[in-house]
């Protein structure tokens, strides 16, 4: 889907990927397939139960989640981020800035560091790697 970025996006599907491309902000979900959010202003919720999740050039507050598959977000802006997975990888990049930062995974890189203020970054897996990293 690709829209002016005034609109908002939301939608559901059972079967098959999402992509949205240029909106004002976006809700979608799949039950299994893909989610690809690019150049999107606002905030974001975007989910799968089983597929990956990929968000980039996000500008506002993100809710990110698989059961089953790697969940990648790339931030415009320094925003609130929340994104985690069941069974797969989380890798998020982020602008500079402060950041309160709480990552729950086994194997976790942070390479931005947990200043105690600033937006807020969740970051959760159960089987899989962690990676938290400046843009």
């Amino acid at each position: 889907v690709i829209v002016p970025q005034a609109v908002t996006v939301s939608g559901h599907l059972d079967s098959g990927s999402v992509e949205v491309i240029g909106a004002k902000s976006a809700n979608v979900a799949a039950e299994s397939g893909d989610v690809t959010v690019r150049d999107v202003d606002g905030e974001v919720n975007a989910s799968t139960q089983s597929g990956n999740v990929d968000l980039s050039d996000i500008g506002g507050a993100v809710v990110a989640g698989a059961q089953s598959g790697d969940v990648t977000v790339a931030m415009a802006a320094a925003e609130n981020v929340t994104a985690s997975t069941s069974s797969g990888n989380v890798d998020v990049r982020v602008p500079n800035a402060s950041y309160q930062v709480d990552i729950q995974a086994d194997d976790q890189t942070n390479e931005v560091g947990d200043d105690g203020t600033g937006p807020a970054i969740e970051l959760r897996t159960d089987s899989g790697n962690v990676t938290l990293r400046p843009v």
